[in-house]
């Protein structure tokens, strides 16, 4: 791994990423898939952040992540005990540890996950952003609405917890927020996450499988009043659900 060169762009690449919402563009003759960007891209950021989105499978891939350690990667977790959702970012002096140091001095990509959004981390100090490739798995609103309500023991009106802000998912992962500053950022399924683990260890993910920890599948009984919540709160997240659930993977 080349850890010193500084990121390329995608459009360097001759991968360039459409808006969000918007299936990738076609700046040659062949169209990209989302993978093809996912892959070509990684091999360009020494630093994969895994943006853990609250109820979204985030035990899960960090279950996997944390497997991963080689002589090619190195991972790292920056939560939960400090850096969870609700902190937005607060508590922790993100030039610290110094990831790109790590990089360069280890030769290996830094596998960093944490529950911080890309505008929090922006916002309180975050260095790397434009080395730094980030990733997450979206989920179905109305199921993520059911889940995170019950994982809180709160009704679905209220604005504790998870629910202080309004698409959630979007927000962590700066869909629809213009310049973000990061190298991209994809979102995919959980169906889908294997295809982005194999971006990153080609021979590792062939013998991978999901543990699916903390999986309690919640019965999703779509009222009246879930569809005036995901209609009036997570409008921005069904779109971005659409498109992944779509795409299996959507890079921007």
């Amino acid at each position: 791994m080349k850890a010193r060169l500084r990121y390329r762009s995608l459009a360097s690449l001759g991968l360039l990423v459409a808006a969000p919402g918007v299936e990738i563009g076609e700046p040659q003759a062949r169209r990209p898939t989302s993978l093809h960007v996912w892959e070509a891209g990684i091999a360009q950021c020494p630093i994969v952040w895994f943006i853990h989105i609250p109820k979204t499978a985030g035990s899960t891939i960090n279950d996997v992540l944390n497997r991963t350690n080689s002589d090619k990667v190195q991972y790292t977790s920056l939560g939960p005990t400090r850096n969870v959702y609700v902190s937005h970012g607060r508590n922790h002096n993100w030039a610290r540890p110094d990831l790109l140091a790590m990089a360069n001095r280890t030769e290996r990509k830094i596998i960093v996950s944490a529950e911080t959004p890309i505008a929090d981390l922006k916002r309180h100090g975050y260095p790397w952003l434009s080395e730094t490739c980030f990733f997450s798995v979206a989920r179905d609103p109305y199921e993520w609405v059911i889940s995170a309500a019950n994982h809180m023991n709160v009704k679905i009106s209220s604005r504790y917890g998870y629910f202080d802000h309004a698409n959630i998912q979007s927000y962590m992962t700066g869909y629809g927020a213009g310049d973000h500053g990061a190298a991209f950022v994809c979102v995919g399924t959980l169906d889908h996450f294997l295809d982005v683990e194999h971006g990153l260890f080609p021979r590792f993910a062939e013998n991978l499988t999901l543990p699916h920890l903390n999986a309690r599948p919640h019965a999703v009984n779509i009222t009246e009043e879930l569809k005036e919540v995901v209609r009036t709160k997570y409008a921005i997240d069904l779109e971005l659900w659409a498109s992944v659930a779509r795409q299996g993977l959507v890079c921007w």
